[in-house]
């Protein structure tokens, strides 16, 4: 917990651009269901070099570095959302001052002069993640940018929201062994579809336990990977209660953990399937999607009937009637299974080249995997028909 300090009136001015990016970030970070003033805030607060822009919900907090000149000691709370929409309604030309007041911030925009009230008195200390535990995140290692959204896309649909499996309301981060081979493994899963991501073992990642990030923070670090200026790479310090993300030396997104244990994943991927087939995904998709046109109840099942060199599928709806559509498929077999047609569209809409399916029974487990990316693995229950 930080103290607020009491100074005299101080300044700083930055950029439009500067200032939008920093309180776009922190505004991402807020709970907009929190029940204390306080965790609405923005806290721009002098650092060594410049100034640091934060938000905290206590579960994510996000910081974004900036550079300029900054009075030491400098600090200024004020409601995030609000400072967010004056700057939405600037101009871009216009710098930005923050002037600390007795009793709140002036905000200055161009010829606009906004006195925004403090958010929390200046004894009051600013809720934040413990200092010492921040201190504690000693594994360290980095992931090129690219690759980590790349994993994030292809592992995120997976991800369960349902609060009873909280346990599930992420993506599990674990190293892995096979042999002499060391790599990581990105999952999802929400008990129906599972989505495995599998790079090498980063260096500085040795030793790291498994770990849950939550959904959140997924989403905003998404956010951030998508961006034109995104860095290189991303560092990751982590502890077993933390996980740090830095994007160069400017923003950080610092989130607590799922407190649960994710279940062993590795028993539900088929590794000896008894057949294969392959089709194309965008092919797949429209026939769902066609077939699924007269479908009344959400959900029902689409059945999939594989024969010698093509796909067959039918949706039978009792008020409605049925639908057919066939497409080639590489394959000889005769199989027949049923499968959640949304669930298999997520998947489909992940997959850039030939879909790969490994089956076993129509009561089991179907591995499906993208033959343009060998490290992606995705598995899909099948449905009752």
């Amino acid at each position: 917990m930080t103290a607020f300090s009491t100074i005299e009136a101080a300044s700083v001015t930055i950029s439009h651009d500067d200032a939008l990016r920093a309180l776009t970030n922190a505004s991402k970070a807020i709970d907009k269901k929190a029940e204390v003033e306080i965790l609405y805030a923005a806290v721009v607060r002098s650092a060594p070099g410049g100034i640091a822009i934060s938000a905290t919900s206590l579960d994510l907090t996000s910081t974004t570095f900036i550079r300029c000149q900054a009075p030491k000691g400098f600090l200024a709370v004020f409601d995030c959302q609000t400072g967010l929409n004056l700057l939405k309604k600037a101009k871009k030309s216009d710098e930005v001052t923050f002037t600390m007041l007795e009793h709140g911030c002036q905000v200055s925009i161009g010829k606009l002069n906004v006195k925004l009230n403090e958010v929390a008195n200046r004894d009051e200390e600013l809720p934040s993640i413990n200092d010492t535990e921040i201190r504690q995140l000693n594994q360290y290692f980095t992931i090129p940018s690219a690759q980590l959204l790349k994993i994030i896309e292809k592992v995120s649909f997976a991800i369960s929201t349902e609060e009873s499996r909280y346990y599930l309301n992420g993506i599990y981060m674990c190293p892995t062994t096979d042999g002499e081979t060391s790599g990581m493994d990105f999952v999802a899963t929400d008990g129906h579809r599972l989505s495995r991501f599998s790079i090498e073992l980063p260096e500085g990642a040795e030793g790291l336990e498994g770990v849950i990030i939550p959904l959140k923070a997924v989403k905003e670090l998404h956010r951030l990977l998508k961006r034109k200026e995104c860095p290189e790479n991303v560092a990751i310090r982590a502890t077993d209660d933390l996980v740090q993300f830095e994007l160069d030396t400017e923003e950080t997104l610092l989130t607590k953990l799922v407190d649960g244990t994710f279940p062993d994943y590795s028993r539900v991927i088929p590794t000896k399937p008894a057949m294969t087939a392959s089709a194309c995904p965008r092919a797949m998709a429209d026939a769902i999607k066609q077939v699924t046109s007269i479908a009344v109840e959400k959900g029902k099942a689409v059945k999939l009937t594989f024969a010698p060199g093509e796909l067959t599928f039918t949706l039978d709806e009792v008020s409605a009637g049925s639908a057919e559509m066939t497409i080639r498929s590489d394959n000889e077999i005769d199989f027949v299974i049923g499968v959640n047609p949304s669930y298999m569209l997520d998947m489909f809409g992940q997959i850039e080249g030939h879909v790969e399916f490994g089956l076993i029974d129509e009561g089991s487990p179907m591995l499906i995997r993208d033959l343009a990316n060998p490290e992606v693995t995705m598995v899909q229950m099948p449905k009752r028909l």
